[in-house]
């Protein structure tokens, strides 16, 4: 709960996730300036945390992800993550 109100409060200074992904995948340094991006450092899932994240899923298909633990399973579908940031 904790991390999930952190990265929620870090969500407020971000573009939307998607915006973040396509960025973060073309290398988009005007969508995430040099602050966005030491601020989704803080936020990069642990192996834990995406697999908590993913078991929910499977566990509640039909539950919605909250919009921190959406996030970090948009960051986790990301190959090679930190290395591009």
């Amino acid at each position: 709960p904790k991390r999930s109100n952190a990265i929620n409060i870090g969500l407020t200074v971000l573009p939307p996730p998607r915006t973040i992904k396509i960025a973060i995948l073309n290398f988009d340094e005007y969508a995430l300036n040099k602050e966005g991006i030491e601020k989704i450092l803080t936020m990069i899932p642990t192996e834990e945390e995406k697999q908590k994240i993913q078991e929910a899923q499977l566990a509640n298909p039909d539950v919605p992800l909250g919009s921190a633990e959406q996030f970090l399973l948009t960051l986790s579908s990301i190959s090679e993550l930190s290395a591009r940031l």
